[in-house]
């Protein structure tokens, strides 16, 4: 016998994880990619654009990646691309 939960006996929110990681790798991708390919640091295009009004938008196209560290009730997000970078 085994120690591994039951798939019927997880929580909700871990089956859902499960059926798109399932999803991911079914259609070819990674669940868990080594990389992310980034055209820009969050701190870079925070400087490049920091003209902006809220909600104003560019024609620009730029790829970031980091973690999110926190998400506010506001729709702002505290977002970490390096050690001790903060947004």
């Amino acid at each position: 016998m085994t120690d591994a939960p039951v798939a019927d006996d997880l929580p909700e929110q871990m089956k859902v994880r499960r059926a798109k990681r399932d999803r991911l790798i079914a259609e070819g991708g990674q669940a868990y990619p080594v990389s992310v390919d980034r055209t820009h640091e969050i701190a870079d295009v925070k400087a490049a654009y920091a003209d902006l009004e809220d909600g104003q938008e560019t024609d620009d196209v730029v790829a970031v990646a980091g973690r999110v560290v926190f998400v506010r009730n506001t729709g702002k997000a505290l977002l970490r691309d390096r050690p001790g970078w903060r947004r």
